[in-house]
């Protein structure tokens, strides 16, 4: 039997001859496709081909944090690590590269925000180049520990951050882009929170 998939919120479902497996989204690095068949690699280094095309893949899957290259290649952003300009290229944390499209290299360079939500078995997440992002928000990535290199967002007017696993009294300690205006950080515990935010509005921080 050739291996069937599954859409859920959260998780994606393969149907193998030896049973279900199931996997996060957060789980999947990246998608390769070669018609009719799409190879989705996750981070174990697991991978599996299954009989469906790029465009059921996107129109199934949460639209963030999920981009598309090219015809062929979808990429988790939370396992994107540079972007090489000499080759307009991407390169992922298991050193593998992929070309962007022409029209795919202006949506990448424009990327305006990202949202990253339910993203369970993410831990974290270190922005290490420049990008054009304005709207960064987190939600719900409950084992998120460690968000680093927000002064790379050199543009970035607004961060909202709710329900991780990030110490707000460490996380604060980094170096913020000037353009920064708009900061929320929830917690979901009511004491907590109204601290960090009076905290965040002495910095002259608004929560929106």
């Amino acid at each position: 039997m050739k291996p069937k998939i599954n859409f859920y919120r959260r998780k994606i479902e393969i149907l193998t001859d030896d049973g279900e497996v199931a996997y996060y989204y957060s789980d999947l690095m990246y998608v390769k496709y070669k018609d009719p068949y799409s190879w989705l690699h996750f981070s174990s280094g697991t991978k599996y081909m299954v009989e469906v095309s790029i465009r059921h893949l996107l129109n199934n899957m949460p639209q963030k944090p999920f981009f598309r290259c090219n015809r062929t290649i979808i990429i988790n952003f939370c396992y994107y690590c540079e972007y090489k300009q000499s080759s307009a290229s991407v390169i992922m944390e298991d050193g593998t590269e992929f070309r962007l499209s022409v029209r795919n290299i202006a949506n990448f360079k424009k990327l305006k925000s990202l949202f990253i939500e339910g993203q369970i078995q993410l831990t974290e997440i270190h922005f290490d180049k420049e990008m054009p992002i304005l709207k960064l928000g987190i939600f719900n990535c409950k084992n998120l520990k460690t968000l680093t290199g927000l002064a790379k967002l050199n543009g970035l007017n607004q961060l909202k951050i709710s329900t991780t696993s990030i110490v707000f009294g460490e996380f604060i300690g980094q170096t913020f882009p000037k353009s920064l205006n708009i900061f929320a950080f929830y917690t979901t515990k009511v004491k907590i929170d109204r601290e960090i935010k009076e905290k965040l509005s002495k910095l002259g921080y608004k929560e929106r």
